[in-house]
């Protein structure tokens, strides 16, 4: 957090421009807390103990990656949030998106 603190900062010193940061243990959940997040507070951390709590309720349509096409599918299977992929099964995943249904983040 204090380093993120330290590269705002520095951008907003040296080119007088705003920033936000996602910080999380993978790159996915860094750029899902920092679309959800840290655009509205400036930095933003996600653990992986408060994926549940923070990431899992957030609509598809404001996941990266998740274009409308994908979210149409998605909602067709009955899944809306994050939650609901992430509490779905691999088989089901696989079964209808192949290899890429089950890659990890």
């Amino acid at each position: 957090m204090e380093a993120a603190r330290k590269i705002r900062s520095a951008i907003w010193n040296q080119f007088g421009l705003p920033s936000c940061i996602g910080i999380g243990p993978k790159r996915f959940i860094s750029k899902v807390v920092l679309d959800v997040y840290a655009k509205k507070q400036g930095i933003a951390e996600c653990t992986y103990e408060e994926v549940p709590k923070k990431l899992w309720p957030v609509p598809l349509r404001e996941i990266w990656g998740i274009g409308s096409r994908m979210e149409k599918h998605l909602n067709n299977m009955g899944m809306y949030t994050l939650g609901d992929v992430a509490n779905s099964s691999l088989d089901r995943l696989r079964k209808r998106f192949g290899v890429i249904g089950v890659v990890p983040a």
